[in-house]
């Protein structure tokens, strides 16, 4: 799990095995396991992700929040800068085409 020891005040972070709206008794058992060993040793806090306070009170956005869970930055960038070239270009070209329309 870590590779050097925890600082006094350091934090581990772990993503437990499931899914968000039901826990087969297997891994319900062995999610807690690992819950109540770390406890022993650790302070304990719960982090839950976006898509589980999702599934639990808002179910109907469960598509928009997985299919945005998967975008990364590059999808969005590159989109921004072509439009921004285009944008830029265009702009450029009907700046060339008022000079000739009027003569100095």
């Amino acid at each position: 799990m870590t590779r050097k020891p925890l600082s006094r005040d350091g934090i581990i972070a772990i993503g437990c095995p499931g899914a968000l709206g039901y826990l087969d008794p297997e891994l319900r058992r062995l999610n807690a396991m690992i819950f109540h060993t770390l406890k022993k040793v650790f302070p304990l806090g719960l982090f839950y992700g976006l898509l589980y306070w999702n599934a639990l009170f808002s179910p109907e956005m469960g598509t928009l929040l997985a299919v945005s869970a998967q975008i990364r930055v590059w999808h969005l960038v590159l989109p921004i800068a072509a439009g921004t070239l285009l944008a830029g270009g265009l702009s450029n070209a009907r700046e060339g085409e008022e000079r000739q329309l009027c003569p100095s």
